[in-house]
């Protein structure tokens, strides 16, 4: 019986670079086909996040059904019920800097923000569970899906909480447990 040794290609940063560029790119056109992307559409979670900000740093209600309603009249008139931020209000201060900025530059900067947390999270994810060779095809597979193009046109907060989810197994995968948020490090997974 010959054992055969299977030597894996180098890494090449440079094709690495052009699939990121290419899966951003490709996210990003699917986004501008998807109707509700448009930010002052009501089926959109970001103009609730938006709208509660605003409220939580002017030190008013961000859970105030009417208050909420005329900050967000502002947008669209013809608005009849409010979009409430239905998240705990531990969660107001990650998206309290959104209230001092302007609908469409917070709104920019929320989805950078959730492109660059679905990336990293895609990345840290192909290194756990796709072979070298194969980790890019595991990136533009998975940055193509439908749902996740979705989530982030409309605003959600699951690409963050990917990038949460991802980071712990990557850095628990490493055994670095306190990056990965657990800080009680005598205790195994």
């Amino acid at each position: 019986m010959t054992t055969e040794v299977v030597q894996a290609r180098p890494a090449n940063p440079k094709r690495q670079h052009i699939i990121l560029a290419a899966s951003l790119v490709a996210i990003v056109l699917a986004m501008l086909l998807i109707p509700s992307s448009n930010p002052l559409t009501s089926n959109n979670d970001f103009v609730a996040y938006w709208s509660a900000a605003r409220q939580f740093v002017h030190r008013g209600n961000p859970y105030d059904y009417d208050a909420v309603l005329q900050i967000e009249r502002e947008i669209d008139v013809n608005r009849t019920s409010p979009l409430v931020m239905r998240n705990p209000p531990w969660a107001l201060p990650f998206v309290a800097p959104l209230g001092y900025l302007q609908l469409r530059v917070a709104r920019s900067v929320w989805l950078l923000a959730a492109l660059v947390a679905v990336l990293v999270s895609l990345l840290a994810l192909s290194r756990l569970y796709l072979p070298r060779g194969r980790r890019w095809l595991g990136v533009l597979t998975s940055a193509l899906f439908l749902p996740v193009m979705i989530a982030i046109t409309i605003g959600q907060t699951s690409p963050f909480l990917l990038l949460g989810v991802s980071g712990l197994l990557y850095f628990a995968d490493r055994r670095r447990y306190v990056q990965g948020g657990r800080f009680d490090v005598s205790a195994r997974l």
